[in-house]
């Protein structure tokens, strides 16, 4: 059924499904959720292709010190987060479909977004979702907080 998804889905009918799935996706039991999230994210990532801004992180520090109106969005998992993150973040949990897509609609669709996960596939996916949802100025910090070299805090750090 996936490879039959694969090859009749465009990214824009795959947009135009998401609530109904993510609606889906809320109302099953603990093991059905993960494996249907899996899914979810395994047609994600197929139909998007990876064309946004992806900056290295002097790249990514220049211009985030030049922009005045910004937001440096972390699409790690909650724990990962709270463990050791880049100051300043907010938390959007990439693996939890219903309140990331609930979240990024939120977002105010002109203003810069520097996003970042642990090693940049996360937060490429985002990206181009983000592009594609109307957003202009997205930019993926390659290699993710991993090969960071700036600040950071969280509880790792004590």
């Amino acid at each position: 059924t996936l490879k039959k998804l694969r090859h009749n889905l465009h990214l824009q009918d795959l947009l135009d499904g998401i609530n109904p799935l993510l609606n889906y996706v809320k109302n099953l039991k603990n093991s059905l959720v993960e494996c249907d999230k899996a899914i979810f994210f395994l047609v994600l990532y197929n139909y998007i292709e990876i064309t946004m801004s992806d900056l290295d992180q002097n790249t990514w520090k220049s211009k985030l010190k030049s922009e005045k109106d910004f937001l440096i969005i972390d699409v790690r998992t909650p724990e990962e987060y709270e463990d050791l993150r880049i100051p300043n973040s907010i938390n959007i949990d990439f693996y939890n479909p219903g309140d990331f897509m609930q979240k990024l609609h939120e977002l105010d669709k002109n203003q810069s977004y520097y996003v970042y996960c642990r090693t940049g596939s996360r937060s490429a996916n985002t990206c181009e979702l983000m592009k594609e949802m109307g957003f202009t100025n997205s930019y993926n910090l390659l290699g993710g907080i991993t090969e960071w070299k700036g600040e950071v805090e969280g509880q790792s750090i004590s």
